[in-house]
């Protein structure tokens, strides 16, 4: 707890004045009784001004009293202060710790995103290789099929003609048949 020495040397020195004053007093009310004694012709002033005194001297002390406990009471509520300001600046210790750690989270989340948009663009160029690929593949299938199309008119056309000439080589066998010798 911090004590704030000042009031500290305040109220000891409020205290000390005090019981000066309450000294003096006792003393004046002591020397005035004996004062009163030898002088009782004179009457009763110096009784009167020897209970004002103590008089004044008890309301000197209950003042002093009352500041000591004001200022017990500005103590605790600078303790309690001091206090709320110690909480307050723990408290917004572990905020900033807590924004600096969201900052390095949406840091590291900006970075697998990046992460991933260079991944994405990857398989997009990936992709796009493929389908160059798959459409040459395509076009050679294209062309193969149309080769190989014609391939079979071809083959059709040479048995038509492999027909045609067997069978014109057996009329000429037929033909040459008749011829022998």
């Amino acid at each position: 707890m911090t004590t704030p020495r000042p009031l500290l040397r305040l109220a000891s020195r409020a205290a000390e004045i005090t019981r000066e004053a309450d000294l003096k007093g006792q003393n004046s009310a002591e020397i005035i009784r004996n004062s009163s004694r030898q002088v009782h012709r004179m009457g009763r002033g110096f009784a009167v001004v020897a209970d004002e005194v103590r008089t004044l001297a008890q309301r000197t002390q209950q003042s002093t009293e009352d500041i000591q406990t004001m200022i017990t009471a500005l103590q605790t509520g600078v303790s309690d202060v001091v206090s709320v300001m110690e909480t307050g600046s723990k408290e917004a210790a572990e905020t900033e710790k807590l924004a600096t750690e969201a900052e390095q989270e949406l840091q590291a989340i900006l970075e697998a995103i990046s992460n991933i948009t260079d991944v994405n663009t990857s398989v997009a160029s990936a992709t796009e290789e493929q389908t160059q690929v798959v459409d040459e593949i395509n076009r050679s299938i294209t062309d193969i099929n149309d080769l190989a199309a014609a391939s079979a008119e071809r083959s059709r056309a040479i048995d038509g003609i492999s027909k045609s000439l067997k069978d014109y080589a057996a009329e000429l066998e037929q033909q040459t048949g008749r011829f022998r010798v």
